[in-house]
């Protein structure tokens, strides 16, 4: 609901011109608080200035032809833009590619124009439905490992915050508290690396079991951590020696 305010907001902003916050919130039946956070998203954004064209080509039907960023290099595509999801503050871009939709990371796309191509739009397809299969798919395929964790009772409500299916995995694994109230528990992690930057958020509401070299690059980041904090000892002033007449 939200991502197709913004981008409403942004079309109009650029059929009309300049708005008042009140003649917005007014427009779409909101606050002007909202509107407010609305602007400040959209001015946050690096990609408003591709948005009005993306959604052109989503409500008009028409290809796109997009030069795209990837890891390897940049590449062009024709894409036929099937819808638009904002998704904790990045917008992505849901594409037909061939007999497939593919999802595009709007802040790649480096260029696009719109084409006077036309596609039709497949009858069936339901961005909200492909948008969670899709994401709950990449997120499976991204661990490729586990990690076993002691969490208390709040790092376990914090574990959230590595990822849905963290969470998830967390809670069916969950054991019951201990006498010291510690909970196991078994995630799955990406890898070592991103892990270990997870986990570090949870302070000491976590600790690693296993496997030991999770273990041990956390034990070497908080070290690094002590010895960049660790308070330093003023440098001892020398007594002032009295001049001889």
């Amino acid at each position: 609901m939200r991502a197709s305010r913004l981008l409403s907001i942004l079309l109009l902003l650029q059929a009309r011109g300049r708005m008042t916050a009140e003649a917005l919130a007014s427009e779409f039946e909101v606050s002007v608080r909202t509107i407010y956070r609305d602007v400040d998203q959209l001015s946050a954004a690096d990609v408003a200035r591709l948005l009005p064209t993306i959604a052109n080509a989503v409500w008009s039907e028409k290809c796109l032809d997009v030069h795209y960023r990837r890891a390897e290099g940049a590449v062009e595509r024709r894409l036929q833009p099937l819808g638009l999801v904002l998704k904790a503050g990045v917008w992505y871009l849901v594409a037909q590619v061939g007999d497939r939709p593919r999802t595009y990371r709007v802040s790649n796309i480096i260029d696009l124009a719109l084409t006077e191509q036309s596609f039709e739009r497949w009858k069936d397809f339901d961005l909200a439905r492909f948008w969670v299969t899709s994401s709950r798919a990449f997120e499976i395929s991204v661990y490729h490992s586990s990690a076993t964790l002691r969490v208390t009772a709040r790092g376990l409500a914090k574990l959230g915050v590595l990822g849905s299916l963290v969470a998830q995995a967390a809670a069916e694994t969950a054991t019951p508290a201990d006498a010291d109230g510690w909970i196991s528990v078994t995630i799955p992690i990406e890898s070592v690396g991103r892990a270990a930057s997870g986990l570090i958020a949870l302070g000491g509401d976590a600790e690693v079991v296993e496997p030991s070299e999770l273990r041990e690059r956390l034990a070497a980041t908080v070290q690094e951590l002590v010895r960049l904090y660790a308070p330093t000892q003023p440098t001892a002033r020398r007594p002032r020696q009295r001049k001889r007449r």
